[in-house]
């Protein structure tokens, strides 16, 4: 039975629904460890008597605070491992809908698991779990790019694609909210990981359910429906699909406006995720500048949801503009990308110095904010040049860019897990992030304009096999 369309929205948004959840529940589970420790290092403020009936607080009490730290960035360690595989896994070879399902199947799994493991072994196993559960909550935003793709028409593709992939922020207000409740709470700390769990798991339920990785396979989708994305989908082919397809390594290799789009991505992105999903803000403000740690966490788990709200408007703005004029896209995403990049840069210059606690939580916020212009910009690149690759060219770019998040912990070594820094030397080691993110920014924007155009990955021509494309099977069903 065809689901009709009613006020513009049909089954291409059940499918928006679906991964935007998908986002806010990953962000859910990946941050559950983090929030689990936040609340155990602050629950001395109250008076609650479960301290002593609950094995996996009383466990968490006992790790050092250099374990702690570590358990916190551990999960962003296998994300750029996890990119490439999930990348190359988006060109056609596995059915995307049953991978995206096992991934989160597992994600959701080890959080029934890790509250065990805390209780029963080693730190070494637990940071073996968290590990694990980061490398499958890596694998999912190309994943989930390489739907939108085969989803999404290119009047929608900029709020469709910001909004699942910044919906992860949400995920994060969420998980710091529900462990503050239950850090008050009768119920134990292990309460906060089987409901995150169950979530999880229903997730996983709905989208089994109704989840479908490209339209030719959805058996609720209208013909009317099914016309219009594919008529508003550039190059877009039934037989690209096929499994054992080659994928077109020279095209890739050779097209300018990837090399553009690339530059910037790299530099850009690696001082973004530190920042988001790392503890560089909370390092920052609380270690450096003195601002109190609920502030801090404030700023890292409150304040960034309104960075989807704020993505979205900027993206259906963005939209609006291609829409009614196509031959503006280049144009668009230059000038959107440039805004975000030298907004960024200056933020973070102002960051190197010495200001007032009020000014550098502006500015860090400034940082933050202004980064949703670079996402309807070189970030939907990939959407621009290629449908069909697109989740493939985002594990590329993040299989890259996230190296240095792999790396984060040997960054922050001297300044947290073994020696107490002179306030000289902590100031001088975030002076060189900020300086070295600033100019990375700005060097791979000036790249990125130079080498962008409208050029296209060339469409490879069907199989001879006489079939049909889907297209024109559409159209004969239809006259």
């Amino acid at each position: 039975m065809a689901l009709v369309q009613y006020w513009g929205c049909g089954v291409r948004h059940v499918q928006l629904l679906l991964l935007t959840v998908c986002g806010i529940v990953g962000g859910i589970l990946i941050k559950t460890v983090e929030a689990s420790i936040i609340m155990v290092d602050e629950d001395t403020r109250y008076n609650n008597f479960t301290l002593f009936d609950d094995v996996f607080r009383l466990k968490v009490k006992t790790w050092t605070s250099g374990q702690k730290y570590i358990l916190k960035n551990a999960p962003t360690v296998p994300r750029f491992l996890a990119s490439l595989v999930s990348g190359l896994a988006s060109t056609g070879r596995w059915n995307l809908k049953y991978f995206l399902l096992m991934n989160f199947a597992v994600l959701s799994a080890q959080s029934y698991v890790i509250p065990l493991v805390a209780k029963k072994v080693s730190f070494d196993y637990l940071l073996a779990a968290v590990l694990m559960q980061g490398f499958f909550y890596g694998m999912i935003p190309p994943t989930t790019t390489a739907i939108l793709a085969r989803w999404t028409p290119h009047q929608e593709i900029g709020r469709t694609v910001t909004l699942v992939l910044s919906s992860r922020f949400l995920g994060h207000t969420l998980i710091y909210t529900l462990a503050s409740f239950l850090q008050a709470s009768l119920a134990g700390w292990h309460s906060l990981f089987y409901i995150v769990g169950n979530l999880g798991l229903l997730w996983c339920v709905a989208w089994f359910t109704f989840g479908f990785q490209d339209p030719k396979g959805c058996f609720y989708l209208s013909l009317e429906e099914r016309k219009f994305i594919f008529a508003n989908i550039q190059d877009i082919r039934e037989e690209r699909y096929v499994k054992g397809h080659s994928i077109p390594w020279p095209s890739i290799f050779k097209c300018l406006p990837l090399y553009g789009a690339f530059s910037t991505l790299v530099a850009t992105s690696w001082i973004f995720e530190m920042i988001a999903n790392n503890t560089l803000t909370e390092d920052y403000l609380y270690r450096h500048k003195g601002i109190s740690l609920s502030t801090v966490y404030n700023v890292r788990f409150l304040l960034p949801s309104a960075f989807t709200v704020a993505q979205v408007l900027v993206a259906a703005i963005v939209d609006t503009l291609i829409r009614r004029n196509d031959n503006l896209l280049s144009y668009v995403r230059k000038t959107c990308n440039s805004i975000g990049c030298w907004g960024s840069s200056m933020a973070l210059l102002w960051l190197c110095y010495d200001c007032e606690v009020a000014i550098t939580a502006s500015f860090y916020l400034a940082f933050f904010f202004v980064n949703t212009l670079r996402f309807v910009g070189s970030q939907l690149v990939c959407f621009d040049v290629t449908r069909d690759y697109a989740g493939l060219l985002h594990g590329l770019v993040d299989f890259i860019a996230c190296i240095p998040e792999a790396y984060y912990l040997p960054i922050m070594d001297p300044m947290i897990l073994h020696v107490k820094p002179s306030r000289l030397s902590i100031e001088t080691h975030y002076r060189h992030i900020w300086y070295v993110a600033a100019i990375l920014t700005m060097v791979g924007n000036f790249i990125y304009i130079i080498v962008a155009n409208r050029e296209r990955l060339p469409t490879p021509k069907p199989k001879k096999n006489g079939r049909m494309s889907l297209m024109e099977q559409l159209n004969r069903r239809t006259t």
